[in-house]
């Protein structure tokens, strides 16, 4: 799997990454993880580097990434809702898995 192929998995799909005996990320997905997370962490409008601790983020910034990720969450439960009305295969149950 190539880090490209993560945007195209439709919204119930995960890649399973496995881990050796230290928890540590191992094998092709644990390539496709390193690679994404990387993109995250480049990105300084996701994660700014400017403050010491997660504690000294100012509340607003906190609220406003909190709110952004509450929004892509209630896409992928759209899109998850979507499926489940044509697709009796999708178990809204397991959503958090």
């Amino acid at each position: 799997m190539l880090l490209k192929d993560l945007y195209n998995l439709n919204s119930v799909e995960r890649v399973k990454v496995s881990k050796n005996s230290h928890g540590q990320p191992i094998g092709s997905e644990a390539r496709v993880l390193a690679g994404y997370l990387s993109i995250i962490a480049r990105n300084d409008n996701l994660l700014p580097i400017n403050y010491d601790s997660w504690h000294h983020k100012p509340d607003s910034n906190k609220n406003h990434d909190l709110n952004n990720t509450k929004d892509k969450l209630k896409d992928k439960m759209a899109e998850y809702e979507a499926m489940a009305s044509s697709d009796s295969s999708v178990n809204l149950d397991n959503i958090n898995n």
